[in-house]
């Protein structure tokens, strides 16, 4: 086993709500697993930190990478 987060998967047989563990990376700004994306699930979120001055400013933040130009998806949360 590896150090890594876990990610659960549903089993086939048994309802949604039970799950099977399988391996995330890691962020590297946090050390939190980069999850799929709750609101598309066709991607991974990534990290990233903010570069806009003010009260946010260096702040980390998770994104889905599709939300960018042209926006596929818009989950982002801090």
């Amino acid at each position: 086993m590896s150090n890594g987060a876990y990610k659960m998967q549903p089993e086939a047989h048994e309802s949604s709500s039970r799950w099977d563990l399988e391996e995330f990376s890691l962020g590297v700004e946090t050390g939190l697993p980069l999850i799929p994306c709750p609101e598309c699930g066709l991607a991974r979120v990534i990290e990233r930190r903010t570069m806009k001055e003010g009260k946010n400013h260096m702040r980390v933040y998770f994104k889905c990478p599709r939300n960018g130009y042209p926006k596929l998806c818009g989950f982002y949360r801090f």
